[in-house]
């Protein structure tokens, strides 16, 4: 981990490309946290920038995608780190930006949603309608094509689309057969040049439109925006967030929730944990910077 300013979080993204890093087991916070709060001392930034992964770290995760719900306390936290003068707060995640707004619901701090093709400020997308006929009529070949499969369910974000998958019985239906099955009316649906991306979560395959972005070029865009210096931490249990700890790894801290392999520094045990380093963060982290 180094030190960093909102420059050299651009400069290392440029030159740390490749090769990739490996993503290996993290400590647990819980037995490093004079470690985590020496980073905080020692960075010579005026702020901490935090971004944080909703399902999985706000919110536990559920069944059903659509009853996701932030842990009691954690809507009351975020609102105390936003309105600090040492915190920039940002959620960015895979849900809907809609979606994420209205589930989060605290003013003043940042929002990206569709893993960062959707952001409060300069989107990504050039034709976002294009897109969303696309992904409209992919999803409706999807739901014809799974329709036999008990426990699917396909989510149409609109520039974006999930396949959940948890409530699947395996047998038959394993997820690299899933994929296959996708990605193959993926192909029968679009043009090369337009041809959807497919990328995995837990329990889901994601189809994403055919540009390089990601949640680490939307934490990177965020941290541009900052008119002080920062240093990045992001939190975040997903293998889509990897992208973003690919970030912080250079240039920041990074925290995985949960026990896989990772390129994050720190790992916490669940969403639980998270609740209990916010307030931390709100009661001491701020006399670290």
């Amino acid at each position: 981990m180094t030190n960093s300013t909102n420059d050299s979080v651009a400069d290392t993204a440029q030159t740390n490309r490749s090769p990739a890093p490996t993503p290996t087991p993290a400590p647990l916070l819980c037995k490093r946290k004079d470690r985590f709060r020496h980073c905080l001392e020692t960075s010579d930034a005026e702020r901490l920038f935090l971004g944080l992964d909703f399902d999985g770290t706000l919110a536990p995760h559920v069944d059903d995608p659509t009853s996701a719900a932030m842990r009691s306390g954690n809507h009351k936290l975020l609102e105390r780190l936003a309105a600090h003068p040492k915190f920039t707060v940002a959620v960015i995640s895979g849900r809907e930006l809609a979606d994420l707004r209205s589930r989060v619901d605290v003013d003043g701090i940042r929002y990206a949603g569709n893993h960062g093709l959707e952001m409060d400020t300069n989107p990504p997308l050039e034709s976002p309608d294009s897109v969303r006929s696309t992904i409209g009529r992919v999803c409706g070949m999807l739901e014809r094509e799974l329709a036999s499969i008990d426990g699917v369910q396909i989510e149409n974000k609109g520039i974006t689309a999930s396949v959940h998958y948890r409530d699947v019985e395996t047998d038959g239906h394993e997820p690299e057969q899933l994929y296959q099955l996708i990605d193959a009316v993926v192909s029968d649906a679009t043009t090369d040049d337009g041809k959807l991306r497919l990328t995995t979560g837990h329990d889901v395959i994601e189809l994403r439109p055919p540009i390089d972005w990601d949640k680490g070029r939307a934490l990177r865009q965020f941290i541009d925006e900052e008119t002080a210096s920062v240093i990045p931490l992001f939190i975040g249990d997903d293998t889509t967030d990897e992208d973003a700890f690919s970030v912080t790894r250079t240039a920041g801290i990074g925290i995985h929730v949960g026990t896989a392999e990772t390129l994050a520094d720190f790992q916490v045990s669940g969403p639980a944990a998270v609740s209990e380093l916010l307030e931390w963060l709100c009661e001491t982290g701020s006399e670290c910077l």
